[in-house]
């Protein structure tokens, strides 16, 4: 079972830039190239993800994971969209009943708060990393909130692409 922090970045850190924009992924965008995307989300069975994510994809319009398993982890959301289940439970007890009922890999979809909290619990296995070649500033951070101590990674695998971005995958 494994739960992955799959995730784009600005070099300094930042996962969206101080409004919750992802523009900045928008220079690495290459005709034909998904840097992985779609093989990676064909593996995962479930996802995980915080308010500020959600509320950051609800501006997309439509709502980018029909079909997959959403676990929406909230105080605040009311009425998700249909396929997001809210749920207010601790995200260790919350990946538990999402392995019980049969999946084997979920997708934590962003959050630097939610991502420093299950960093921090033992919760993520894998983090996939994409660097983007710019330099945000100021943003959501990658991990946020983070308590100061030491977690040993392994480099998985690494691939450099021809736009500059380099996706790391390092295991825990």
């Amino acid at each position: 079972m494994r739960c992955t922090y799959f995730v784009a970045a600005s070099l300094d850190g930042f996962i969206a830039d101080s409004s919750g924009g992802v523009d900045f992924l928008k220079q690495v965008e290459a005709e034909g190239e998904d840097y992985g995307y779609q093989e990676f989300y064909s593996s995962v069975d479930a996802l995980i993800m915080g308010t500020g994510t959600y509320n950051s994809l609800l501006k997309f319009g439509v709502w980018p994971y029909a079909g997959k398993p959403t676990y929406l982890l909230s105080q605040t959301v009311l009425n998700p969209v249909s396929d997001v289940v809210l749920i207010k439970e601790h995200p260790a007890r919350l990946l538990s009943q999402i392995y019980g009922a049969g999946s084997k890999h979920v997708w934590l979809v962003g959050g630097g708060k939610l991502a420093s909290t299950m960093l921090a619990q033992g919760l993520i296995t894998d983090i996939v990393l994409s660097l983007v070649p710019v330099m945000l500033g100021s943003g959501v951070r990658l991990f946020s909130g983070r308590e100061s101590r030491t977690t040993n990674l392994t480099l998985k695998n690494h691939q450099v692409y021809k736009s500059g971005l380099i996706q790391l995958h390092y295991q825990l």
